[in-house]
């Protein structure tokens, strides 16, 4: 498990990317999919809403996976079970992808074993909302 000041410095290197996918994007803005996406795009991120059952998310494009989006994101933020994240993480590598943030509940000691083996810098037990209202983006 990381350090406190490694797990700071990862989560200051995520929020400084500006191309995000948050997979997990929900159409209901009462969930958390919805919520991340959603704050992310107002605070002027380059946002990816990603989940295979929703065509749109707030308005915009959702698309089914990481694979099928305009460009590659700098960071994916995880809003699924953590049973369907094992495969994320092979996807995420795979693709290139070097950043990972899970939200809470998100996660798992496999999942994040997983991305340490992967070469993948991964942010977990923290969440975008409460780091972005912390830093007092609104």
């Amino acid at each position: 498990m990381s350090t406190a000041p490694e797990q700071r410095e990862r989560i200051a290197e995520a929020l400084d990317q500006r191309v995000w996918a948050v997979v997990g994007a929900s159409t209901d803005p009462g969930k958390w999919g919805y919520r991340v996406y959603t704050a992310l795009r107002k605070r002027g991120y380059q946002v990816y809403p990603v989940n295979p059952r929703a065509k749109q998310v707030a308005g915009d494009q959702c698309y089914p996976t990481l694979a099928a989006l305009p460009e590659q994101p700098d960071v994916v933020s995880v809003i699924i079970p953590p049973v369907l994240g094992e495969a994320l993480v092979d996807e995420v590598a795979d693709a290139g992808i070097t950043r990972l943030w899970f939200q809470p509940g998100a996660e798992s000691a496999a999942n994040l074993a997983k991305a340490q083996a992967r070469g993948i810098s991964a942010v977990a037990n923290a969440c975008v909302l409460e780091e972005m209202s912390a830093r007092g983006w609104r």
